[in-house]
């Protein structure tokens, strides 16, 4: 990106020239880059200077607590800055302004302002313009660190040469930049500890949401320079970030605490707030992420992957320390088979994400099924052993057959690889249920439907009382009850218990303010859908036994 902007200008940019949100020496407007919406800043090319500069400062930068510029392209008119998009600032939030998604707590808000700020000074770097203004929060309620038109390079023991007249904003500035001199072009050393005083002042004004703590407008940058804080009393001492905040606002520079001091003090305060130790942040902080997808990050699970002794493709994962052989009763097995667009590997997805305890505001979703991972040839075996926190109370493996196609010859291989690998498996001999994923947006089941779950209906003895329907289905439409009615003329008649319907997609869904509440309503029926189908799984009193 940095080495070849500016780019010629493309269709691939779309801007909403109706939805202004800023103006100054460039407008910047809502719009759209490769169909993602973004921001998208418009500059005339003859006024380019300070912003030239600023974005050769930004594209170098690349941090998930600093606002992205995601390309930059140019016409014969105007340069094209394209951004993150984002809902609000820190001030919106002091000011009860903010309408954006939900913010995460008070302290992971501060690690990462702090986060990206150590960032920014870990490439010779030092913002000084630090302001709830130039902190934004992205579309997934994330922190973002913007604005670098007064960005200077520093050395490498973090000073740079500092000279009048003053840039940057007073009433968040440090002492030792404040008392330079309007008229006096003689530098002097500044340092990085000026953005740690600027940080200070701001995590203040943010928890206590709206109190400067060098008190009120006229009055504060004239505080600032007598070193008299005189609204901190307003900050309660059992605050988890009274110490950290009082060590950022020291009055001479050497005294301040570093970044990586405050992110220490910070990180062992979240360690003791209510739902740290709840299972979902658990493993979110021992997985990878992966990606982020529709405004939510994507974590992988910490699997350890064994390998088929005659294949040698992967086709067992483990999560979690395996319970002993005492246990093993315990342990419940579940086949999950589907056809294509059946959403299966959604569902299967959404499953671990609601074993692991995974809440409608939390900010992350798990995915269980890798693209690498799901071949479309192999059975492969999920194991996720039992962790204190998880929504069941038993070590759960989830078999997840190939997906049937609909093309006879190919079907007809998979059911026979479904047949062998309980033949020949030496660690799954019973099944505890078999799972029918079916879609039911047609209100009748397909003839190829038909033969493939009469397929998995023959495998299996007892089929008929441990069958369980899970039934897909869009956010759009409600289920089609027809399609379960056929499935009952295949299995015979079955009681209630054994549908379950899920909205799969609202397990991974955008948290734009946006119909919120009409999506969490799916997904909460989809959690006491997932409640339902693993409380009549726990409490079966025996198991299917391959048919073979």
């Amino acid at each position: 990106m940095a080495d070849s902007y500016p780019k010629p200008f493309s269709n691939k940019i779309e801007l909403d020239k109706n939805k202004v949100l800023g103006r100054g020496n460039s407008v910047v407007y809502s719009g759209s880059y490769e169909r993602h919406p973004v921001a998208v800043k418009r500059i005339v090319v003859d006024t380019l200077s300070k912003e030239d500069r600023e974005v050769k400062t930004q594209v170098r930068l690349d941090h998930d607590n600093v606002l992205k510029i995601l390309t930059v392209e140019q016409d014969a008119d105007f340069r094209y800055i394209v951004l993150e998009l984002c809902t609000g600032t820190l001030a919106d939030v002091c000011n009860n302004k903010y309408q954006g998604p939900d913010l995460p707590s008070d302290c992971t808000v501060l690690i990462e302002i702090a986060t990206g700020l150590q960032y920014i000074h870990s490439k010779k770097l030092i913002h000084r313009d630090i302001k709830p203004e130039n902190i934004l929060i992205s579309l997934d309620g994330r922190i973002k660190l913007s604005d670098f038109g007064l960005c200077k390079e520093t050395s490498t023991n973090h000073t740079y040469l500092v000279s009048g007249p003053l840039k940057g904003t007073g009433i968040w500035m440090a002492q030792e930049m404040l008392n330079i001199s309007v008229t006096d072009s003689t530098p002097i050393k500044g340092s990085i500890q000026s953005d740690i005083f600027s940080a200070g002042c701001v995590f203040f004004y943010f928890v206590t949401r709206g109190i400067h703590p060098f008190g009120e407008d006229n009055l504060i940058a004239g505080n600032i320079i007598k070193d008299t804080p005189v609204n901190f009393d307003k900050l309660n001492k059992g605050s988890f970030s009274f110490d950290v905040i009082r060590q950022m606002l020291r009055h001479q520079p050497n005294e301040r605490i570093d970044l990586e001091q405050v992110l220490d003090q910070l990180k062992y305060q979240l360690t003791l707030q209510p739902g740290y130790n709840r299972l979902a942040n658990v493993v979110r902080r021992m997985s990878q992420k992966s990606a982020i997808s529709y405004g939510i990050d994507i974590y992988n699970l910490p699997f350890k992957e064994v390998r088929n002794r005659d294949t040698q493709r992967v086709d067992r994962f483990y999560f979690g320390k395996t319970p002993l052989a005492s246990n093993s009763s315990m342990q419940k097995t579940i086949l999950i088979v589907g056809d294509r667009g059946s959403g299966k590997s959604n569902l299967i997805n959404a499953m671990a994400n609601y074993v692991l305890g995974v809440e409608w505001k939390d900010d992350f979703r798990f995915k269980l099924i890798d693209e690498d991972h799901n071949q479309m040839d192999q059975v492969i075996f999920y194991h996720l052993n039992k962790k204190e926190g998880s929504r069941i109370g038993c070590p759960l493996t989830i078999v997840d057959a190939p997906t049937f196609t609909g093309h006879q010859d190919n079907d007809e291989k998979i059911y026979l690889r479904i047949k062998d690998c309980f033949r020949s498996s030496n660690e799954i001999e019973k099944i505890n249920a078999i799972c029918i994923v079916i879609y039911s947006f047609h209100s009748t089941l397909t003839q190829e439907q038909r033969n493939w779950i009469s397929h998995i209906r023959n495998i299996f003895r007892d089929i008929e009382d441990e069958i369980r329907l899970l039934v897909t289905y869009d956010e759009n439409c409600l289920p089609d009850m027809r399609t379960v009615i056929e499935a009952d003329e295949i299995f015979g008649p079955l009681d209630l218990p054994h549908y379950y319907f899920f909205n799969n997609l609202n397990f991974f869904p955008t948290n734009t303010p946006d119909h919120n509440t009409y999506k969490r309503t799916f997904f909460d029926i989809s959690v006491k859908n997932f409640a339902k189908f693993f409380f009549h799984l726990e409490t079966l009193l025996f198991n299917l036994n391959p048919a073979i």
